[in-house]
């Protein structure tokens, strides 16, 4: 018996789930200025304070050359702050 799936390429299904959500979220972040990255940042310090960037780009999925200028962006505008130079953490 063949599967009812409708949709057989499943990474491209979930890219097509994730776009309408956060198309319900991006005026939000927007009205705020927080753009989707600095929000999974956001999101995953509050659950998980004290990460390193490494940790960061795992749980993120950022690349590093990326996060870099992202976590950077976010601790002079006071939203981060780096302790011991390694550990990043919510500013709350």
């Amino acid at each position: 018996m063949k599967s009812p799936l409708r949709h057989k390429n499943l990474p491209h299904l979930l890219l097509q789930s994730r776009e309408a959500l956060m198309s319900r979220f991006r005026p939000v972040l927007n009205q705020y200025g927080v753009t989707e990255q600095q929000w999974r940042i956001l999101r995953v310090l509050l659950d998980e304070d004290g990460l390193e960037p490494r940790q960061l780009c795992e749980r993120c999925l950022i690349s590093s050359p990326s996060i870099a200028g992202v976590l950077m962006r976010m601790e002079e505008a006071g939203w981060i702050k780096d302790r011991k130079s390694t550990r990043l953490n919510s500013s709350h």
